[in-house]
């Protein structure tokens, strides 16, 4: 019996659509479109029809300074619970970091329902603190917060207008720690 050879793709490669596959490790959906978010071996699962895509490079040290990039899965009194899944290692390389993180929310008005961050959003940030379970993860910084999101009513990707986002779809308006290159998932040189 061959062995199978894996493809490798790279980031920001569309590796399978959302009609076909549910998007996996080290993925995002864009438009329909699964894209990965790391340079790895391809990995599809048939069984639970999911596309992932599987890092070549062993776990690297994390650091303070590190630009991690991940996905908020809980928003919490003025925090953010990010589940990292990317930083950019010593090497300038984008390599998978499974961990936790949080992040401080800048504080909002009474009633307020923005909180700049909300579940779903994805996010690059700093690490600023390395604690035994979890990262401590600023979003302070003019390439740091929020990079892409979908709209809450009708999951439409938002786009930047000025310093709110908008909706092209439901013409709804959000307020959010967007990082000044929103939009830009994986940027050219990495750090920024």
């Amino acid at each position: 019996m061959e062995k199978k050879e894996r493809k490798i793709v790279t980031p920001g490669e569309e590796i399978a659509t959302t009609e076909e596959y549910v998007p996996g490790r080290n993925t995002y959906e864009d438009h329909g479109k699964i894209i990965s978010l790391i340079y790895g071996f391809l990995d599809v699962n048939e069984k639970d029809l999911t596309a992932s895509v599987l890092p070549i490079k062993t776990k690297p040290k994390i650091f303070v300074g590190a630009t991690v990039y991940g996905r908020v899965v809980e928003v919490e009194r003025g925090r953010a619970v990010i589940e990292v899944s990317v930083m950019v290692d010593k090497n300038n390389d984008l390599v998978e970091y499974v961990a936790i993180g949080r992040a401080d929310l800048p504080r909002q008005r009474e009633g307020d329902r923005d909180s700049g961050m909300m579940i779903g959003d994805l996010v690059r940030g700093k690490v600023i603190g390395i604690y035994k379970s979890e990262l401590k993860i600023g979003l302070l910084g003019k390439n740091l917060g929020v990079l892409k999101t979908i709209c809450p009513k009708c999951r439409t990707t938002m786009i930047r207008k000025g310093s709110l986002l908008f909706c092209p779809n439901c013409e709804r308006t959000e307020s959010r720690r967007v990082a000044e290159d929103y939009g830009d998932i994986v940027p050219e040189g990495v750090v920024r």
